[in-house]
């Protein structure tokens, strides 16, 4: 049986230094943004909860559409003595897990592959708790003048000399036994997840608001150039504009499950970009052909061969494989989404195509993952 692995992300209105900072803009969004987006891309993370006492923090991350639930947290555990671990044990009361991967928004850069890869290194090694950091060639010194992580002595050449890990709290991941056994966030068999030196720095003050913004924008910007060399899209039917289930009433008739909220967001990416959608059907069904006449959507039906099916469209407008997103759902998408520039599935992809995507989409099929899609381009 999997173990269910649960995001936590603590967010407290009360901010000494910086007022209500965990909603404060940077790079266009509200701090938090970033890694409830990290949170709810991962792969391996099977729900995402914000824990707050804020009302304003409340609503802002249920406004980000991301699926990522809120439980409302104690006025107790929101006090400046308030520790994190409190706010954990009360979590684990309230809602059910086996691993705790618990992010702190104070570290924005951290992204859903930094979860997926972590939470890789935890299964692998077969580890109780992981703590976050970033390597260090520096020596270090306590207050009262004793060097703690070499001899003065014999002083280590730079290439010779192992380093050290700062931790830099951008997440931890704590078995439930664990965080119930020690009360504490790390115990027994303890594992580290380095991450780059861009993740070194949390944002404390506000001066790191400025620095750690540069980077956000940065990758944003690189992120938006992969987008730009799409110039057509393919998607599947079912499950991707559907929920992928199918009612049969009395007479045999089927129907499927789809939402306006798709085909609006359909009508407002037409609006804005040139981009010709396209679906490609394995399955010849009237239904399908029904809603993608109502939608305008061209369609390729019987294609058993999807690659072959995409590939003489790109040919014939003169197209590559680069310049093509996919959105898909199960295992027969897999080839298109191997060879396209940029691919998607909805949340409730099937697991071999959610590890392959580029984007796995907080929305599921037939319930707003499409216009998720199409708002990356706008």
């Amino acid at each position: 049986m999997s173990k269910k692995i649960v995001a936590l992300i603590p967010l407290r209105g009360g901010s000494k230094s910086i007022p209500h900072k965990n909603i404060k803009p940077i790079a266009g969004k509200p701090l938090c943004y970033w890694v409830c987006r990290a949170a709810a891309h991962a792969k391996t993370i099977d729900e995402v909860y914000v824990s707050t006492e804020d009302e304003k923090i409340k609503r802002t991350v249920l406004s980000f559409g991301l699926n990522v639930k809120v439980i409302d947290r104690p006025k107790r555990l929101a006090t400046d003595t308030a520790s994190t671990e409190a706010v954990m044990l009360h979590f684990m009361n309230s809602v059910a897990f086996d691993i705790l991967v618990t992010i702190q928004a104070t570290s924005p850069l951290t992204q859903g592959r930094d979860l997926d890869n972590a939470l890789k290194l935890f299964n692998a090694t077969r580890l109780d708790s992981l703590v976050t950091g970033v390597g260090t060639k520096r020596f270090y010194w306590s207050l009262n003048g004793r060097p703690l992580n070499y001899d003065f002595k014999k002083r280590p050449r730079r290439q010779e000399f192992a380093g050290s890990i700062m931790e830099n709290g951008a997440f931890y991941i704590t078995k439930k036994k664990i965080l119930k056994k020690f009360k504490n966030r790390l115990g027994d068999k303890i594992g580290v997840y380095q991450m780059t030196s861009a993740h070194a720095r949390e944002i404390d003050e506000t001066e790191d608001f400025a620095f750690i913004e540069k980077i956000l924008k940065m990758r944003e910007v690189k992120t938006k150039n992969n987008l730009k060399k799409i110039k057509i899209i393919f998607t599947d039917f079912d499950g991707v504009w559907t929920d992928n289930t199918v009612s049969t009433d009395a007479r045999g008739n089927e129907t499927v499950r789809c939402s306006k909220e798709d085909s609006l967001g359909l009508a407002i990416f037409r609006r804005t970009t040139r981009i010709p959608v396209i679906v490609i059907s394995k399955e010849r069904n009237p239904i399908v052909e029904k809603r993608c006449q109502k939608l305008n959507l061209p369609l390729v039906l019987a294609a058993d061969d999807k690659v072959s099916a995409v590939s003489a469209i790109l040919k014939k407008r003169g197209m590559h494989w680069n310049n093509a997103g996919y959105v898909g759902n199960d295992v027969n998408d897999l080839p298109p989404i191997k060879k396209s520039g940029v691919s998607a599935a909805p949340a409730d992809a099937v697991t071999a195509v959610k590890e392959r995507v580029d984007y796995i989409l907080s929305r599921n099929g037939g319930n707003g993952a499409m216009r998720e899609f199409f708002n990356l381009f706008i």
